[in-house]
Parts: structure tokens; sequence; C-alpha cells
């Protein structure tokens, strides 16, 4: 007989980018008693299955270190402005010292190297502190430690002002890829809408009371104007009305409703009036199943996806060791200036990041599943996204609908 375990859901502030993704599941996957991990980099949600025996505390120390915070999925977070992000301050020290160092090779040229040197320094130092963090946790090198090490480098060979400007724009870059994942996730929050809020629920003494649609319980009774979203899955006790369904299925139609028949929170009555039993409590309801559905699909990975992370995993290395090559074996066999070579091999670390081909695939499913999503169709994961784009014929039925 198997252990007991637990599913835990976590939100992550700070989940920019698919490889942050890979990172944060190598890092919970050190724990003792993690059994399963998935990172949906499209929803920021983080899936743990843990032993009965693990603490849940755990995951947040491992994750936090490289520089991401985490929380369980129901508490509230704080509500914070996009200044406040992180990447978006040390996007401003890193064009603040910009600046400073364009006006002092104006002014006081001979001061102008000692603020490029500074300014790359302080803007690379985050991105050091997450590169070793990363390692600390046995994931190897990342961009982070590439940019990093080309940083100091080009510091060290008096090539400061070329090493703020790619880790200004390196810092642009991070920004906007978490601009483009807030607004891939917005399909979520406008899927999340459809639930309702408050419900009608019947008390005892016959009176109507508003309560939030959490504080359902099974076996009670709620009331239904027209017009208004059912607040919960629930059986239909009394009254008759329309309902329309196409949210959930598709279906264009009004659905007629009587005594016995099952409506569905999210739904909107269109006519008539029902008193209903709830059936199950707003967390259980079908409409909450398609949020988390929709929610895991990101961290189903596509084949291609896969085969990409395997790639990287090597390749990564293997520009490493060839900068260095190329740093080195010029000057000590065929007499080539130091200088010169060093350069360029801090050159090769930065173009031959793998950043972008990591970020491909992963990139092109969240936009896929968004653009859908917006559309009223939910997909299941990347896999089932590939899978579509080699079918030939497509049936639907009469109605329009494809099930």
């Amino acid at each position: 007989m198997s252990a007991p375990t637990r599913e835990l859901t976590f939100d992550v502030e700070g989940l920019d980018c698919a490889d942050c993704a890979v990172k944060i599941e190598h890092a919970v996957r050190q724990l003792p008693g993690a059994v399963e991990v998935a990172v949906a980099y499209g929803s920021g949600k983080l899936f743990v299955k843990l032993d009965a025996g693990a603490e849940p505390e755990a995951v947040a120390r491992a994750v936090e270190p490289l520089g991401y915070k985490v929380r369980p999925e129901r508490e509230p977070a704080g509500e914070a402005r996009w200044w406040q992000n992180p990447k978006v301050k040390m996007l401003g020290v890193s064009a603040g010292f910009l600046v400073l160092a364009l006006v002092s090779q104006l002014l006081w040229p001979a001061a102008a190297r000692w603020v490029w040197s500074a300014g790359a320094l302080v803007s690379a130092a985050p991105l050091a502190r997450k590169a070793w963090a990363v390692l600390k946790s046995g994931g190897g090198l990342d961009i982070n430690a590439l940019v990093s090490i080309a940083t100091l480098g080009a510091v060290l060979i008096d090539a400061a002002a070329e090493a703020l400007v790619v880790v200004f724009l390196f810092l642009i870059g991070e920004v906007l890829e978490g601009l483009a994942a807030s607004r891939a996730r917005g399909t979520l929050r406008e899927l999340a809408k459809l639930a309702p809020t408050k419900a009608r629920r019947l008390e005892a003494d016959g009176r109507v009371r508003e309560v939030p649609v959490e504080l359902l319980a099974a076996g009670e009774r709620v009331q239904v104007p027209a017009g208004e979203r059912i607040p919960a899955d629930a059986v239909a006790v009394e009254g008759a009305g329309a309902v329309d369904e196409s949210m959930l299925t598709g279906e264009s139609a009004p659905v007629p409703k009587r005594a016995g028949d099952p409506i569905y929170a999210g739904t909107v009555l269109l006519e008539g009036q029902l008193v209903a039993r709830v059936s199950a409590p707003a967390a259980d309801s079908a409409l909450a199943q398609i949020q988390k559905l929709v929610e895991r699909s990101g961290a189903m990975k596509s084949p291609t996806t896969r085969v990409i992370d395997r790639f990287a995993r090597y390749y990564t290395p293997f520009v490493v060791v060839a900068a260095a090559l190329a740093a080195v074996a010029p000057p000590l066999l065929f007499g080539q200036p130091w200088e010169v070579w060093v350069y360029r091999g801090l050159a090769l670390l930065l173009i031959g990041c793998p950043c972008a081909l990591v970020l491909s695939a992963p990139a092109a499913v969240t936009s896929a599943l968004a653009r859908a999503g917006r559309m009223g169709v939910l997909v299941k994961g990347g896999d089932v996204l590939e899978t579509a784009g080699r079918l030939r014929a497509l049936a639907f039925e009469k109605t329009g609908t494809l099930t």
C-alpha cells in the first residue's frame, strides 16, 4: 500500500519565464518527501504532491532563495503596483547608473570608468545571487550565471561600458517578459470573473440572506432570480426557467430547467426563477474544476518542450566551455593578444545563451492557450495543441459545437 500523500498548490510571484519554471521544479524536487512537482508558467502556479510527513513550509524555503515569492494558493496577496516589481526596480537602478555614467563621461571623464564599473556590478548583483542559488540547488548554470560571468569579465578587461549596457538591455527583456506573462494570465482572470461571489441563501425561517459563495455548504438552499449567475452546482427543487450553459458546454441555445434538473455554478438564469439545493461547495464546482484544468494545463509539457529542456541542460555547459576555450586557446597556442580574445570569449558567452531556445516552445504554448481561452476554447496543455496541429479534418454537430 502506497504512503499517504497530499497535493498542495502555491502561487509563485515573479514567475515570468519558462526557464524560471524549470529552476523551481528542480529545486522543489530535491526536497525530502516531494513525490510530484509541476510548475504552470502560464498561470504562475506550483503544484506539489508531498508525503504526509513533509512540511509545506519547506517548499517556500527551497524556492525563495531563487528570487521568487511563494504563498499558498488561497492566501491573499498584497496589492502590488507594477513599479514595485523587483525587476522594474532593478531596471530603474541600472538606468540611473547608465545616465550618471554618460553625464560623467561628458563632465568628468576620469571618473566615468568607475561609474560604468559600479553600475555594471550593482546591476548584475541580483542576477549573480539568483545564479548562485540555482547552482547550490543543483540546477547548474543558467542565463543569470552567463550574464554575471560576462559582466565581471568585461569589467576586469576595462569594458565596463559594454557590460552595463548589456545588463541594462537584459533587464529590459526580463521586464517585458514579465509583462507578457501577466497578459497571458489575463485569460485565467477573465475565467475567474465568471464565478459568482455572492449567493442568496434561504435560511430556515424562510428569509433570504446574501452570503459569500464560499460559505455555502452542500444541502443548503439558494434562490436564483432571472438575470443572475447560479452561485454553486445544485439541483433545482422549485420553479422553472431557462439557463445559458454556453460557457460550460458550448451549446448556444438556452437549456430549460425545472425541479430535479442539475444546474451549474457560473451559468446564467435567463428567465424564470429557481430555488435549488446546493450539491457541492464552490471549491468543487464544475467551473472551479475547469479553472484548475486551465491552470494546470501550462504544467503539461509538450513533446517539443521536453526535448528542448533536455537539450538545454547539456548545451549551456557546452557554451561555457566553448567561451573559455575561445578566450584562452588563441593567446596560449598562437600568441594572440589576450584582451582581444577574452573579449570575444565573453561575447560568445552572451550570444550563445540558450535563453531564446528554452523560451520558444513554452511561450508559444502559453500564447496559444491564452488566445484559445479568450475565444472560449479550453485546451488541456501543450501536448494537446501539438496533436491538434496534426489534425486534417474536424467534425461539428449541427449546432456548431465541437466537443
